[in-house]
């Protein structure tokens, strides 16, 4: 599943009508590290072309992401995003943001692929 999601947020953040919409914007990304965020840090160069963002990707170990993000989330959150394992997501739930308000796009109707993947 992991793959499917890192695919899919590859395709939609490089399709054409997210070309430079983001030029002169800084995403700050925490992550923990693992063979996927480390495939995501070899290709945040093409991203950032692609986009116009700029990418701080910041990779510490699995067992310091909870209490990382719990302390950048107390102090206002400093962080665009987060990557964590699935373990870790009952921990996190208050941080969490409901599906249903994510924000509503042409390009990709997130609870409908959402039932679909989880089926």
């Amino acid at each position: 599943m992991k793959h499917k999601i890192i695919s899919l947020l590859f395709l939609i953040f490089t399709s054409p009508s997210f070309s430079k919409a983001y030029d002169g914007k800084t995403l700050k990304v925490l992550s923990f590290r693992d063979n996927h965020s480390t495939a995501l840090n070899q290709n945040i160069k093409e991203f950032e072309k692609i986009t116009g963002a700029k990418v701080i990707f910041d990779m510490i170990a699995t067992s310091a992401v909870i209490s990382k993000i719990n302390t950048d989330q107390l102090a206002g959150g400093t962080y665009d995003l987060y990557t964590v394992d699935e373990p870790f997501i009952p921990m996190l739930s208050n941080f969490l943001e409901p599906v249903s308000k994510w924000p509503k796009t042409q390009l990709f109707n997130v609870e409908e692929n959402l039932e679909h993947t989880l089926k």
